[in-house]
């Protein structure tokens, strides 16, 4: 790739040029912050680490939630959902999704493995009910 040194207000950027429509740099951030204090550098590093470990393990659950929404095999799935509700709760501990997404997720996870082990038996579809026609009485208004 063709990477280019640019200025952009605090910082210089190493990236890949593309513009958007009011000309302005689109600019592919590559650790190459130059801030004004060091410790303004180093709190940039370890945002960056925190945001790629929080992006690690937020894909690797997904992927294993996905992989679990594939498995066919009830013995299979309900050996691996207690991995998986384990993932989630370490997602919410970590403040990477919120508490009740996690509460969420888990339970539509614990539903599919349920289903899994009890097909739903055939659902007889039942008649459809009348239209009840409600009579509506109308007031004349006349002035006098």
């Amino acid at each position: 790739m063709n990477f280019q040194l640019f200025y952009n207000k605090n910082c210089f950027f190493e990236s890949k040029t593309t513009f958007s429509k009011n000309n302005n740099y689109i600019c592919a951030l590559k650790n190459k912050i130059m801030a004004n204090h060091k410790a303004t550098n180093k709190d940039t590093r370890q945002a960056n680490k925190r945001r790629e470990r929080n992006r690690y393990h937020g894909k690797t659950t997904r992927n294993a939630m996905r992989d679990l929404m594939a498995i066919t095999d009830e013995k299979a799935a309900a050996e691996k959902l207690p991995t998986i509700e384990s993932m989630l709760d370490k997602l919410a501990k970590r403040n990477i999704i919120h508490k009740n997404k996690a509460a969420n997720l888990k339970s539509a996870m614990a539903k599919k493995v349920a289903a899994l082990s009890n097909p739903p038996a055939e659902v007889v579809k039942k008649a459809p009910k009348k239209a009840v026609v409600k009579k509506t009485t109308s007031k004349k208004t006349g002035k006098k």
